[in-house]
């Protein structure tokens, strides 16, 4: 989509990512920007601001963090793939995602410091069901 002859809508670059600003008008009358993007996950979304440095601001904030989430991706190696998978299909029978089981197992290890003692403490604590 090219601009307009007012420069609008703006687009902020950073690596391969694009987060567009869009000016509108206001329900109340007002100017006001809408930054729209793509999150990592893959969803559309739109944060309205009404100043447009900040949304400027914002916009380069979200351009940079799925930019480095697109460079970490790209990093990733054909064995890092491949536990993704395993793991996302191990979880799959408890319908619990990847992130969400990483983020349980982190919490635990704050306490334990290692999966041995986590298991110890689960086992002692009568929590694994047989």
């Amino acid at each position: 989509m090219k601009p307009s002859k007012s420069g609008w809508p703006k687009s902020v670059h950073v690596g391969n990512a694009t987060v567009k600003i869009y000016r509108r008008i206001t329900l109340s009358g007002k100017v006001g920007f809408l930054i729209a993007f793509i999150d990592i996950n893959g969803k559309r979304k739109m944060l309205a601001k009404s100043d447009e440095n900040e949304a400027l601001k914002i916009a380069r904030q979200k351009a940079e963090t799925i930019s480095m989430f697109g460079a970490h991706v790209a990093a990733a190696t054909p064995r890092d793939i491949a536990a993704y998978v395993s793991a996302r299909d191990m979880l799959a029978p408890f319908n619990i995602k990847v992130s969400d089981a990483v983020e349980a197992v982190t919490r635990w290890l704050t306490i334990y410091r290692t999966l041995d003692e986590v298991d110890r403490a689960l086992t002692n604590k009568h929590f694994i069901v047989t």
